[in-house]
């Protein structure tokens, strides 16, 4: 009974299975939604005007760069395959 316990002690500082699902989940390969911006966007220190276009992550949709192949802010893996 002891050994049950200790292995679910580890399993439990892994995260939950919801926890686990959803990291899964980030690592399949989304493409980004494309966006023409209406007004002003910051993205860490640079600025896009209002007309730029910008890429947004499909999971938590903020601001992301072609140089990213995971969303900075939610981990979520970019295809930027055409």
């Amino acid at each position: 009974m002891m050994a049950i316990i200790i292995e679910l002690q580890k399993y439990r500082a892994i995260g939950t299975v919801e926890e686990c699902r959803e990291a899964m989940e980030r690592q399949k390969m989304k493409k980004p939604k494309r966006e023409i911006r209406g007004r002003d966007l910051k993205i860490g220190n640079v600025t896009f005007r209002a007309g730029t276009t910008v890429y947004l992550c499909h999971s938590c949709k903020k601001g992301i760069t072609g140089s990213d192949d995971y969303c900075r802010w939610c981990g979520q893996a970019i295809d930027w395959s055409e």
